[in-house]
C-alpha cells in the first residue's frame, strides 16, 4: 500500500513534460463547510481577533433539539398538529387553533406569529410589538455617529446601507437584516463573506450605540446587552448575536445562535420547525433585552440608597 501510495504521487512524464497529477482537497469527516451560512476567511477572522471573536454555530444541539421553541408547548403542539394538515384547509386550522385561556401573554403572543407567519404572505411583521421594521437599503443612525468626526462634525465616511433593519419601542436599531444572494438555488460566496463582515461591524455599532445610552451600569450589566443580525444566504437563514466580552473589556463576541432552512414549499413544511426555534430564540431574547434597562436602573437605585 505505501509502494502504491508513493507512485501515486510520482510525476508523470509524457515527451519530456512533467504532467503533475491532480491533488484532490479532503476534509475531516468532522468538518462541515456550511454552504448557504454566514462566512469569513480564516485571515480576516485572524485580523479580527484582538477586536471580536467570532463563534460558529456552538448551539447546534440545542437548536435540534428545539430547545427554544419547546419553551413553549402550546405553540409547539400547533406547529406539529399544523404539519399534518393538508395546505386547502390549513388556514381555518390555525386560526381556529383553541387556545388555553390561561395561557400567559408571551405565549399568546407566539402562537399569533405562527398563525400570521403561516398564512401571511406579505406583512410589516409587527405581531411581537418588540420590533418595527425597515426594508431595502436603510441606513442606520448609530452608522451616523461612527462616521462624523466631532472635531470637525463633518461625515468622514459613507453611509452604509442594510436590506432591513429592525428597531425597539425605543426607536433604536436592534437588527442588521442582509439578503446575500440573488438566486434561491445558487449561492455568490463573495457576496456572502462581504455581508457577514457587514453584519458584524454594523451590529457592533448597533451595540455600541445601545452601551453609551447605559455607561452609569456596571460592565456585568452591559455585557448583558446584545445586538442581532440576520443574514439569509439562497434560502438558508441564520441569526447571530453582539455582545460584550466579559472577559475582555473593549472587544466583542459574534455568535451563530441559530439557523434554519425557509420552506418554498408546502412539502418542505417540516423546516418550519427549525424556523420558529430561531424565531423564539429571537421572541425571548429581546423580552430579556427589554427588561435589562429596567434591572440596571434598580441595581443602581439599590447601591445609590444603600450609600
Amino acid at each position: 500500500m505505501t509502494e502504491h501510495t508513493a507512485e501515486a504521487h510520482e510525476p508523470l512524464y509524457n515527451n519530456d513534460v512533467a504532467i503533475s497529477p491532480k491533488k484532490d482537497h479532503f476534509r475531516r469527516a468532522t468538518v462541515s463547510p456550511q454552504p448557504r451560512r454566514p462566512k469569513i476567511a480564516d485571515k480576516t477572522s485572524a485580523i479580527l481577533l484582538p477586536v471580536v471573536s467570532i463563534v460558529a454555530d456552538q448551539q447546534a444541539v440545542d437548536r435540534a433539539n428545539l430547545v427554544a421553541f419547546k419553551q413553549y408547548p402550546t405553540a409547539h403542539s400547533l406547529l406539529v398538529e399544523a404539519m399534518d394538515v393538508l395546505l386547502p384547509p390549513l388556514p381555518r386550522f390555525l386560526w381556529t387553533f383553541e387556545n388555553d385561556t390561561s395561557t400567559s401573554s408571551d405565549y399568546a403572543t407566539f402562537i399569533k406569529i405562527i398563525q400570521c407567519v403561516l398564512t401571511d404572505f406579505y406583512t410589516l411583521g409587527d405581531h411581537s410589538q418588540l420590533l418595527g421594521f425597515q426594508w431595502c437599503e436603510i441606513p442606520t443612525e448609530v452608522h451616523a455617529e461612527f462616521a462624523i468626526d466631532p472635531t470637525t462634525w463633518k461625515r468622514s465616511i459613507s453611509n452604509k446601507f442594510h436590506d432591513g433593519l429592525g428597531y425597539d419601542s425605543n426607536n433604536r436599531s436592534r437588527l442588521i437584516m442582509e439578503g446575500s444572494s440573488t438566486y434561491t438555488d445558487k449561492e455568490n460566496v463573495q457576496h456572502s463573506q462581504d455581508d457577514t463582515i457587514k453584519s458584524i461591524h454594523a451590529s457592533i455599532e448597533l451595540l455600541d450605540s445601545l452601551v453609551r445610552r447605559h455607561l452609569s451600569a456596571s460592565f456585568a450589566s452591559l455585557c448583558l446587552i446584545k445586538s442581532f443580525s440576520l443574514q439569509c444566504v439562497c434560502t438558508s437563514v441564520t441569526l447571530s448575536t453582539t455582545s460584550l466580552d466579559p472577559e475582555d473589556a473593549g472587544a466583542y463576541i459574534h455568535a451563530q445562535v441559530r439557523s434554519a432552512d425557509i420552506p418554498i414549499n408546502y412539502n418542505s413544511r417540516a423546516s418550519w420547525t427549525a424556523i420558529f426555534e430561531l424565531l423564539v430564540y429571537l421572541f425571548t431574547s429581546l423580552r430579556e433585552q427589554v427588561s435589562y434597562p429596567t434591572m440596571c436602573v434598580r441595581i443602581i437605585q439599590s447601591i445609590s440608597f444603600n450609600k
